[in-house]
């Protein structure tokens, strides 16, 4: 399970990962509505070839109860088992960053189970 959440480093309100700071230049801005949500969700699928896997993907709503929940923002990573209940993999910042391959790894496994 995939659950979407607030923009990290939205370009209006967080941009670290800007061309303002020589970043790659993230031009997604605080999401205003659900559908701004599921559309930068959609595209965050597609460049992690996820679009078309079989893992369940979710959005937060625009009240942010999951990241509330969780306080996952701006750089926590939750694996959540296939039974919507374990959590497989916690993926938390150290030194200022963490390393996304593990969870990646993680996630291409269970979307192709």
């Amino acid at each position: 399970m995939l659950v979407y959440i607030a923009e990290a480093h939205a370009s209006d309100k967080w941009p670290i990962n800007s061309t303002v700071y020589a970043g790659p230049g993230n031009s997604v801005t605080t999401h205003r509505t659900v559908s701004e949500r599921i559309a930068t969700c959609q595209r965050m699928l597609s460049a992690l070839q996820l679009d078309g896997c079989s893992v369940e993907v979710y959005v937060d709503s625009m009240g942010d109860e999951f990241l509330n929940t969780f306080a996952c923002w701006p750089t926590r990573l939750f694996g959540i088992g296939c039974d919507g209940r374990t959590v497989e993999r916690i993926a938390s910042p150290h030194d200022a960053g963490f390393e996304l391959g593990p969870m990646l790894t993680w996630l291409h496994t269970a979307a192709h189970e």
